[in-house]
């Protein structure tokens, strides 16, 4: 599964995060890595806001779609 798809309000670990991608550095630098927590906490078109750890960050779902997760 990947982050695009979990469900407002569920906890969810951080897997994998596809190396790939162009955004796959600022997505480490701003907590989005393997072995973290996040929470989706709202969806407002492609964008979601994020919970990782302390911070809330909001991310597109293109770049959520690049993050797998259980």
């Amino acid at each position: 599964m990947t982050l695009d798809e979990v469900r407002i309000g569920r906890t969810v670990q951080i897997v994998h995060t596809d190396p790939d991608f162009d955004l796959h550095a600022k997505a480490r630098a701003i907590g989005l890595r393997a072995g973290r927590t996040a929470c989706v906490m709202s969806r407002n078109g492609r964008m979601l806001l994020v919970r990782v750890g302390d911070a809330h960050i909001t991310i597109t779902s293109d770049v959520a779609s690049r993050i797998e997760v259980r």
